[in-house]
């Protein structure tokens, strides 16, 4: 199968697949999922199946953009192998967290009646305190 879409292909849907399972054993929180009996299933009507959900919470096309703009950074510090992968990681999920706390500060902040102007320092100061609560040790 990963012959028609090519190698370079082939390695991006092989470490979207990992990163897809990565993410489903951190959203779990630490807490087991256990499986609904057999029994159970069978009385259960059959649903449709629920909308595909994105990996991280963004549009393809912001995906697309935070995974090239990863791998510039990778090219220009000449990542190979196994630290690349690793970068391309570290470096993809960094952008899209530091996203979801822009998203939520602009919420709080439109939430507070901040004028539009003002908007977007206020939104710079709240992720830069989000990220100072987070690098404080608990």
């Amino acid at each position: 199968m990963w012959r028609v879409f090519g190698s370079t292909t082939g390695r991006r849907l092989k470490s979207l697949v990992g990163a897809g399972l990565l993410l489903a054993s951190l959203g779990g929180g630490g807490q087991a999922q256990t499986a609904a009996p057999p029994a159970a299933a069978a009385d259960a009507a059959p649903r449709s199946a629920p909308a595909p959900k994105s990996v991280v919470g963004v549009s393809k096309f912001e995906a697309r953009r935070m995974r090239h703009a990863c791998q510039e950074r990778a090219n220009k510090e000449s990542l190979k192998g196994s630290e690349r992968e690793a970068f391309l990681t570290r470096c993809f999920f960094g952008r899209a967290v530091t996203r979801k706390l822009r998203h939520e500060c602009r919420k709080q902040a439109l939430a507070k009646g901040v004028d539009k102007s003002a908007l977007r320092d206020v939104v710079r100061e709240c992720v830069k305190e989000q990220r100072a609560r987070q690098k404080l040790p608990e």
